[in-house]
């Protein structure tokens, strides 16, 4: 990407809240350790219960932290996804519509969130993807 200045940058929600998440964890697992050692047998695994949980909402913090801090990318002339194992580019003549889609659930339509991408040609966006 040449310059910030020519993009749109979409950040995404999976990495919402990921330092916040982090601290919890790592508060739950010091405040249940500490507890841990200091109180009776009958809280043992209570208090086991609570640290499996903090060192759950650590590893989830550490996850949502090493996304990239912007997913999609909209430029003059393409559009760029990025995710952590790799990133697609999309050219704007190869897009035929945007929208989002929509699903029947009985009689109604609803629309997911989600934005889904028709293009003209399949072959040049599938060179693109990277492994």
């Amino acid at each position: 990407m040449s310059s910030s200045d020519d993009y749109i940058f979409i950040r995404s929600t999976a990495k919402r809240n990921g330092l916040t998440t982090l601290l919890i964890g790592v508060a739950v697992l010091l405040i249940a350790s500490v507890a841990l050692s200091l109180s009776p047998d009958w809280l043992f695994l209570p208090l086991i219960f609570a640290i499996s949980g903090g060192i759950v909402t650590i590893l989830v913090g550490w996850f949502k932290l090493r996304e990239p801090p912007h997913s999609l990318a909209i430029g003059r002339d393409k559009v760029s996804y990025q995710h952590r194992c790799g990133q697609w580019h999309i050219a704007w003549d190869d897009i035929q519509r945007v929208d989002c889609p929509r699903v029947s659930r009985g009689l109604d339509h609803d629309t997911l969130e989600l934005v889904g991408f028709k293009l003209k040609r399949y072959d040049e966006f599938l060179t693109t993807i990277s492994p």
